[in-house]
């Protein structure tokens, strides 16, 4: 009897374990597109400003698209980012954390 419990306390630690390194995974692959989602957007931002310097035109609207497209690549990133970690991704990433 003894026998078997030492057999499943490695299988009990690793599902912890993994459930640990999931959370990790989510957050990370988080902060990662959050991350490139904002240079993307900062880029893209800067390159209409340039396009537009002396041109009267609704910059606002224009931002709210660029805002719109870096929050549909911010979601493939993450996507991607969890699927090469070999974990299924959840609807919406985490939020990063300001640590």
């Amino acid at each position: 009897m003894r026998r078997a419990h030492i057999l499943l306390a490695p299988i009990w630690g690793l599902s912890a374990s993994l459930a640990v390194h999931a959370d990790e995974d989510r957050l990370s692959c988080a902060e990662l597109a959050e991350r490139r989602a904002a240079q993307q957007f900062a880029e893209e931002d800067a390159a209409r400003e340039d396009r537009q310097a002396g041109q009267v035109s609704d910059g606002a609207l224009q931002r709210d698209f660029l805002r719109l497209d870096a929050e549909a690549y911010r979601m493939r990133v993450y996507r991607n980012c969890m699927q090469l970690r070999g974990a299924p991704p959840p609807e919406e990433p985490p939020a990063p954390t300001d640590d």
